[in-house]
C-alpha cells in the first residue's frame, strides 16, 4: 500500500505517519506540504510514486475542493481519498462526497479516528465522522432532493442496502449483515445508483445525508 500524507503542518504529517507506520509497517509513505506536490503525486504516471491512498488536508485541494476531487478521480480512478478538515460544514462535506471523496476526517479527531477511517475507506466503505453535527437550516441550502419520494422508488432491499451504505459499510459488510452474496449487493447498488441518478457510492451517501434520512449510527 502506497500512501500520501499531504498537510501544510509538519507536526500533523509526522503524527499521522507515526500512527500509520506503527500499525502498517509494510506500507510505503510519502509526505508533502503543498498543493502542487500533492496533485503531482496523486496523478497517475508521475514517474515518482503512484499512490493508492491519499490523506490530504482540504485546504491543499484549493478553493473549490470538489473540482479538484473530480479531476483526481478522473485521472486516477483507483485512488482512495480521505480528506482531513477543520470544518464540520455540511455543505462542504456533502459536496466532497458527491464529487467522489471516500471519507472526511475531522482534524480534532484525526489521531483517535484515523485507523478506523482508513480501514473503512480501504474496505470499500465511505467514512463520515460521528462528531459531524446534525445539519440545521442555518447550514444553507442543499441540492434539491425529495428523500421519501425517491426512497419509495427503491425496493425494500435497496433501501436496506442504501441505509447500510450511508453508515459506512463496505459491500462485504452489507452482504454479511443482510445475508446476501457480494454479487447480489453489487446488483442492488447498481439499481440504487440508477434510481438516484448518482455515479458512485460516495455520491449515494451524499444524497442520503442531503435528503435528511435517518442513518443507523454513522461511522464511529
Amino acid at each position: 500500500m502506497r500512501v500520501l500524507l499531504a498537510d501544510a503542518q509538519p507536526f500533523i504529517r509526522r503524527g499521522l505517519l507515526g500512527l500509520l507506520s506503527e500499525t502498517f509497517p509494510n506500507w510505503s509513505f510519502r509526505q508533502v506540504g503543498s498543493r502542487p506536490q500533492a496533485l503531482e503525486y496523486m496523478a497517475t504516471g508521475s514517474g515518482r510514486m503512484d499512490v493508492d491512498l491519499a490523506i490530504i488536508d482540504l485546504d491543499l485541494l484549493g478553493g473549490d475542493g470538489s473540482a479538484s476531487i473530480r479531476a483526481l478521480r478522473k485521472a486516477n480512478a483507483a485512488l482512495r481519498i480521505l480528506v482531513l478538515t477543520s470544518t464540520s460544514d455540511w455543505n462542504t462535506v456533502l459536496s466532497g462526497l458527491a464529487a467522489g471523496v471516500h471519507g472526511y476526517l475531522l482534524k480534532v479527531d484525526a489521531f483517535e479516528q484515523l485507523l478506523h477511517a482508513v480501514r473503512t475507506v480501504l474496505s470499500g466503505g465511505v467514512y463520515v465522522p460521528a462528531r459531524l453535527p446534525e445539519r440545521s437550516s442555518a447550514a444553507g441550502p442543499l441540492p434539491a432532493v425529495s428523500g421519501p419520494s425517491v426512497m419509495a422508488d427503491l425496493t425494500t432491499r435497496q433501501q436496506e442496502v442504501l441505509t447500510l451504505l450511508a453508515d459506512g459499510q463496505s459491500t462485504k459488510d452489507i452482504a454479511r449483515n443482510l445475508n446476501l452474496g457480494i454479487g447480489t449487493v453489487k446488483v442492488h447498488l447498481g439499481g440504487i445508483y440508477r434510481v438516484l441518478s448518482v455515479p458512485n457510492r460516495s455520491a449515494a451517501v451524499a444524497w442520503f445525508h442531503s435528503a435528511g434520512l435517518p442513518s443507523l449510527t454513522r461511522s464511529r
